[in-house]
């Protein structure tokens, strides 16, 4: 206490007078009780503020996507940035932020649904997939009878009002896949039961239906489930545009309950030599929908079915007239035999040129009556639109198969052959419009000498060549070879795939197959052309599954002959720039390769629309290391099978595209 007493009394050394500060630059003095409020920011503005002004965003962690951007702009583009999403989950949390990405995105989420139970292993992911559309009463009894894994563990009790209320998802619900589902004895009834509840709920706004057995009998397809089965009660699919039939699981009255559909504009029917049972039904329902059918494809089917042709050109009762299929762009016929009345009854009702594609695989039987009638169709259309000074036909996709019936002792003959490759070649020469070709089968031979010791064939038809080059704007040619045969196969030799690169300057994509111990040569024609993919079949290669047969080597290695060949092209950079840039992959079926001159970027690996990288690329050089490119393997995409469901969602992937 003294000593403060004593410094106080102790004066202080005199100082320079202080000047005397602006009052603006005093610091405002605040109460000791109370903090200084800062001067509000813009981002903390008050939200009386916010709600006043009708563009401004409120922040929130909520609408961290920028939900009011998204509203304003335009649909078209928002659609466009939507399709980029690969993933289904991505929509689902999106749906939650707002009820603008709810009302925007349901039918995206519910647009198709796929159900299959091939086996035991697959009803839980038939369940999942299953119940979301069921109300709480489907869902209830089935679980109080038998529980499976994959169903709710908890329903709301018994009694209230909304258990027959149809969940909101099954409005949005366009596409349909029903697999076979047969899980076995103990659990058949217990799935049919699940795909009955299911079809009920969703059949009525579906517009494309692929179904390969319908659940349970045939009157589960009725709306009420009556005893009696009647075709005439069957407003439920109305909406029906595209539908797939199994014809080997659908017989008796269900085949019959689906004849009644009309208007289709995409039709596929498979296993159609099991139409026996109901022959006129399948007549029928190409008859309903003749008008307005786009495209049509027969899956092992005769063109003839009891004596009668399928394609029944006799005259409408109506008014006498016969009914054509005018709206038909696409055909596609697979293992398919014919005769000669069946083939005359389908060109009468068929307009063949005016098709923008046709396939016609795996023919059986007389195929060369069908080739050479159909040659003679385009070149009466060729000749009609040369005089009246337009073009008849339309046609720019072809497949044609050239295998011939080798089993038949009727037409196993030498000169048998020889005309079935000339009708197959004087279909291909009897017109020049095709963008897009691929010759199935070419150039199988039979021999008894062991694959080990055979020396590869080289040189393809002459015939074949010449009336591939009719197509001076061909894209795409494919020489397309099958999977498993014990025949033997020619290869294309260098004078084959020089003339074939010189002569079609506009070609993009080629499909050929390679002797895999002799690729050098051939390999050098390839930079000759301007190709963005390439493809090579290793057919001897895939007999061998061993790596220690002296005969194995790695795939790879093929590919890495066909990218020196590019390499060492002899033209000058710019062209051979040119040249690499344009490719973007090689692969054989098998295993894909992406090619680059200046590398791949990281963010690539990330992209959901590009396929999975296998192994990481791997630089390649020139010999005198001027020149040099990148190539990495990527997964093969399979974007038409289901893995959860094992099944192939090609055909529906193909009419709703």
């Amino acid at each position: 206490m003294d000593a403060t007493r004593r410094s106080q009394r102790v004066p202080a050394p005199a100082q320079a007078p202080a000047q005397a500060p602006d009052p603006g630059d005093l610091p405002a003095r605040s109460s000791p009780k109370t903090k200084p409020v800062p001067e509000p920011k813009p981002k903390d503005k008050p939200k009386d503020e916010l709600k006043a002004k009708p563009n401004a965003a409120a922040p929130s962690k909520t609408n961290s996507l920028g939900g009011g951007l998204l509203e304003q702009m335009p649909m078209e583009i928002l659609d466009m940035i939507l399709d980029g999403v690969a993933d289904k989950r991505t929509f689902v949390t999106m749906c939650r932020t707002s009820k603008f990405f709810y009302e925007l995105l349901m039918p995206r989420i519910h647009r198709r649904v796929v159900v299959s139970a091939k086996h035991h292993a697959q009803i839980k992911a038939m369940i999942q997939t299953v119940e979301p559309y069921l109300s709480v009463r489907q869902r209830r009894e089935p679980r109080a009878e038998k529980a499976y894994a994959g169903q709710q563990e908890r329903c709301p009790p018994a009694g209230q009002d909304d258990e027959d209320k149809i969940p909101d998802g099954v409005r949005f619900v366009r596409e349909l896949f029903v697999g076979l589902s047969v899980p076995g004895d103990k659990h058949d009834a217990f799935v049919h039961r699940y795909m009955e509840e299911f079809v009920k709920n969703t059949a009525a706004g579906v517009e494309v239906l692929e179904v390969e057995m319908l659940p349970g009998d045939s009157r589960r397809l009725t709306p009420d489930s009556q005893p009696s089965f009647s075709p005439e009660s069957l407003p439920m699919w109305d909406n029906l545009k595209s539908l797939s039939i199994n014809v080997r699981y659908i017989q008796g009255d269900a085949i019959a309950c689906v004849q009644n559909v009309r208007n289709l504009q995409h039709l596929c029917i498979k296993d159609a030599r099991y139409a026996h049972d109901r022959p006129e039904a399948i007549r029928t329902l190409l008859r309903n929908s003749a008008p307005t059918l786009k495209t049509l494809r027969l899956s092992c089917a005769g063109l003839n079915i009891e004596s009668r042709p399928l394609f029944d050109a006799a005259p409408d009762s109506a008014d006498g007239r016969v009914q054509r299929y005018a709206a038909l762009q696409s055909i596609d016929f697979f293992d398919f035999w014919s005769q000669d009345q069946s083939v005359a009854e389908m060109l009468r009702v068929i307009d063949f040129p005016r098709l923008s594609s046709i396939r016609l695989a795996h023919a059986n039987g007389v195929s060369a009556t069908l080739y050479r009638a159909l040659a003679a169709a385009f070149a009466e259309a060729a000749s009609r639109a040369g005089g009246a000074g337009g073009d008849g036909i339309r046609t720019r996709k072809l497949l044609i198969d050239a295998t011939f019936d080798h089993h038949n002792p009727q037409y196993n003959t030498h000169g048998g052959e020889e005309a079935h490759l000339g009708a197959c070649y004087g279909l291909l020469a009897s017109f020049g419009h095709l963008e897009e070709l691929e010759v199935a089968n070419y150039g199988m031979y039979y021999t008894e000498s062991p694959a080990a010791t055979r020396a590869p064939r080289y040189g393809l038809s002459g015939r074949l060549i010449d009336a591939i080059l009719e197509h001076k704007h061909l894209k795409s040619l494919k020489l397309s070879i099958p999977e498993q045969s014990p025949r033997c196969l020619r290869y294309p030799s260098v004078d084959n795939l020089n003339t074939i690169i010189r002569g079609l300057p506009e070609l993009a994509h080629l499909e050929f197959s390679a002797y895999e111990w002799d690729m050098d040569e051939p390999a050098r024609c390839l930079p000759h052309g301007n190709f963005s993919s390439i493809t090579w079949n290793a057919y001897e290669l895939r007999r061998i599954y061993l790596k220690n047969d002296p005969r194995w080597i790695d795939m790879v290695d093929v590919t890495r002959a066909i990218l020196s060949a590019y390499l060492e092209y002899p033209g000058p950079d710019d062209l051979w720039k040119d040249k690499i840039d344009r490719l973007r992959t090689v692969d054989n079926h098998k295993r894909c390769w992406q090619v680059s001159r200046s590398g791949f970027a990281a963010a690539d690996q990330v992209d959901e629309k590009q396929p999975e990288v296998v192994k990481a690329p791997q630089k390649m050089t020139s010999r005198d290391g001027t020149r040099s490119l990148w190539y990495r393997e990527v997964a093969v995409p399979s974007p038409d099978h289901c893995q959860r469901h094992d099944v192939d969602l090609e055909w529906m992937n193909s009419v709703t595209s």
